[in-house]
């Protein structure tokens, strides 16, 4: 199944899980990578892959020794994930889980705090309860001086993110379908 016809049927049939209704942009893609410090990270992680386009990104622009943990729980889209072979030589781990689980797939990877977790998850539609629960568990696994990324097509999320992290930039980046704001953060400890 091609891409667009993908993320289109994922978004009509469970629009509270995928939030969008297509795949990010080159715009929304080039934002979100011109934030990760590539030369200095060993290990990044990505929530909630979709069809790939940020994962694509990071893999063309990380070093060849940083490792990418890319966790996508929808059973299409980590089929399309995995027929697109973005394992080959790249260090790339495909992980079929919720980001819920982040602390105990690293565990089980043996990966102590990644320098660096992106993530595409549409917060505001996966409640306050889920949320909280990834939240904590990028704020217990993200490595102390880390960078945490992601994007959101509204300004809903922010005084609930502002109590778990120190947003160190927020952008606008108006050419993706829909909209969307890009936040760097910080640990607040």
């Amino acid at each position: 199944m091609k891409k667009a016809s993908l993320f289109l049927k994922k978004f009509l049939t469970q629009p509270r899980k995928i939030g969008a209704v297509s795949s990010s942009s080159k715009f929304l893609t080039q934002k979100m990578t011109s934030l990760i410090p590539f030369e200095s990270i060993e290990t990044i992680v990505e929530l909630g892959a979709g069809t790939g386009a940020i994962t694509k990104a990071i893999i063309k622009r990380k070093k060849k020794e940083t490792t990418l943990i890319v966790f996508e729980p929808d059973d299409h889209f980590f089929s399309f994930l995995k027929e697109a072979n973005l394992q080959t030589g790249k260090k790339v781990i495909l992980i079929k889980d919720l980001a819920e689980n982040l602390g105990k797939v690293l565990k089980s990877l043996e990966v102590n705090h990644p320098d660096c977790i992106v993530s595409s998850l549409p917060f505001t539609s996966l409640g306050e309860k889920n949320t909280t629960k990834i939240f904590q568990e990028i704020e217990e696994n993200l490595a102390p001086d880390g960078h945490f990324i992601l994007f959101q097509y509204t300004p809903y999320l922010f005084p609930v993110l502002a109590k778990h992290f120190r947003i160190r930039t927020l952008s606008f980046v108006p050419f993706n379908l829909p909209p969307a704001f890009v936040i760097e953060c910080a640990l607040l400890r």
